[in-house]
């Protein structure tokens, strides 16, 4: 009896400071909120978070290019330990759209400028040849992705790794080409290595798909990395 009211109380306890860090994270988002809703320039953007207290203002982790003079910024707020970061895409400072993402990877806050993302999207799909979505855009720049087919302690196969092997095995190119399109420059790596992988099996890769490989290792956005149990930010075409 005595050890189920100790487990109880212990039960109790922790959800009381899981019910109290979460609501000074809800607390904490609300101004970012409101910073994301009126600002239109990125470094006028970090500039303001910088002024709010510590659990909100953090650094940069991406910064890359992402087609066409627009670039995907980022942040890692304080709040970042429970699984929260703010994605930015920008073009020449002026923000085109941000969001705020929680640690289930759904978007809590969107914010865009209509205009700049149609025209954005209008540029990709007609160079990818693609039929993207301003709901996909959101969905894959904002997803906490990171590049490496073995990671962790004792270098495990990672999700991303098996998935593309599991392609290159059944001869997958649709769905291999369809990562060569995703926003996300972690997935387009991935589809690359596909590529690649196919090509040692004497697959002869398709000019258009030789199109969009030579752009995406010319172009060299920085991806998150995984190196061991660490995580880096870094080009990997040489």
């Amino acid at each position: 009896m005595k050890k189920v009211l100790i487990t109880i109380c212990y039960l109790f306890a922790s959800f009381s400071l899981f019910s109290q860090e979460k609501q000074e994270i809800q607390s904490a988002i609300e101004p970012v909120k409101h910073i994301l809703h009126t600002e239109t320039s990125c470094k006028q953007l970090q500039y303001r978070l910088d002024t709010l207290n510590k659990l909100i203002s953090g650094r940069v982790f991406l910064n890359r290019d992402v087609d066409f003079s627009h670039r995907h910024i980022r942040l890692q707020p304080g709040f970042f330990r429970m699984g929260y970061c703010i994605d930015v895409l920008t073009k020449n400072d002026t923000i085109v759209l941000s969001c705020i993402t929680g640690p289930d990877s759904a978007i809590c806050f969107r914010n865009y400028d209509t205009s700049r993302l149609n025209d954005y999207l209008h540029q990709r799909n007609k160079f990818y040849q693609s039929s993207k979505s301003a709901d996909e855009l959101f969905a894959e720049l904002s997803t906490q992705e990171f590049y490496a087919f073995y990671c962790g302690e004792g270098m495990q196969k990672t999700e991303g790794g098996k998935y593309t092997k599991r392609l290159v095995e059944e001869k997958n190119t649709a769905a291999l080409t369809d990562m060569l399109r995703s926003f996300n420059c972690e997935t387009q790596a991935f589809g690359v290595a596909g590529f690649y992988m196919l090509k040692e099996k004497n697959y002869a890769i398709p000019a258009p798909v030789k199109r969009l490989i030579s752009h995406i290792k010319k172009r060299n956005s920085t991806l998150a990395i995984c190196s061991g149990c660490f995580l880096s930010v870094e080009k990997i075409y040489k």
